[in-house]
């Protein structure tokens, strides 16, 4: 079995899967890298899973990631969180010397007080990871990166200051992602449904969809609305919702369900 991801050895993801394989009995040799998220998508097959982000508590969800799941027949068979923390990396021993930052844009914003407070340039890069290995290469004076201690590790980058991040309890949130025939029977199950549906064109349709799983008691964890990007001004909706899918009451709510939508996408049961 290969699990694969989007980046660089020691970025987030990279990090986040490494724990998956371990906790799933997966050889780090089967652990494999891809440069875009599409490549990821693209490559998931017989014997290939891939670990995705999917939404960070300080930056929402990345929708690249949402969306791709109508273009591909794939199923989520576990979901995985992790605790961001950033590092100031540099090759300086004052931080007074670095004029300039280099990380991945979302990181950088994630650091942007620290960043103000200290008049440091942030400078956006591919990746955090890949910002390490750049100035692992070219030892750039006044320069520092933000990254993973882990992808300090790696490149042999100094950490010249440790949980940079503005936000406490800063968490990302991956899903796991395979055919439907695969079986990964090591995976632990959380009691988690994911679907994507578009909601009828009726008044009050919304509320009635949700109405489906108010009535039964079933709790939601997630609900994001989606441009469909097919008419203008139509959405679809992300829901995530605690239950199963044996579970007498989410039958009943997804039957009900059915009666305020136009079509309705089971993402996955995890």
């Amino acid at each position: 079995m290969k699990i694969i991801y989007q980046g660089e050895p020691g970025a987030y993801t990279h990090i986040a899967t490494e724990i998956f394989a371990r906790k799933n009995m997966i050889s780090p040799e089967n652990i494999v890298a891809f440069p875009t998220f599409e490549s990821v998508w693209r490559a998931i097959g017989t014997d290939t899973i891939a670990v995705l982000p999917i939404e960070n508590s300080y930056m929402g969800s990345i929708h690249e990631n949402l969306y791709a799941f109508l273009r591909y027949g794939v199923t989520i068979i576990a979901e995985t969180s992790l605790d961001i923390h950033h590092m100031l990396l540099s090759y300086e021993t004052d931080i007074a010397r670095v004029r300039r930052a280099y990380s991945f844009p979302p990181a950088l914003s994630q650091c942007y007080e620290f960043l103000r407070w200290h008049g440091i340039e942030p400078v956006a890069h591919s990746d955090t990871a890949a910002a390490a290995r750049y100035l692992s290469e070219t030892r750039e004076s006044g320069a520092a990166v933000i990254a993973s201690e882990r992808a300090g590790e790696i490149y042999d980058v100094p950490i010249m200051m440790r949980n940079i991040e503005d936000q406490n309890g800063n968490t990302t949130r991956f899903l796991v992602v395979a055919t439907p025939d695969t079986v990964l029977e090591s995976v632990e199950k959380t009691g988690k449904i994911s679907i994507l549906f578009e909601a009828a064109d009726v008044p009050a349709a919304l509320y009635k969809c949700l109405g489906a799983f108010a009535t039964h008691d079933i709790n939601l964890t997630k609900i994001e609305s989606l441009p469909s990007r097919r008419d203008p001004f139509t959405y679809l909706f992300w829901l995530d919702f605690s239950g199963a899918s044996t579970d007498a009451r989410v039958r009943s709510a997804m039957d009900e369900l059915r009666f305020f939508t136009k079509n309705i996408t089971i993402l996955g049961e995890y």
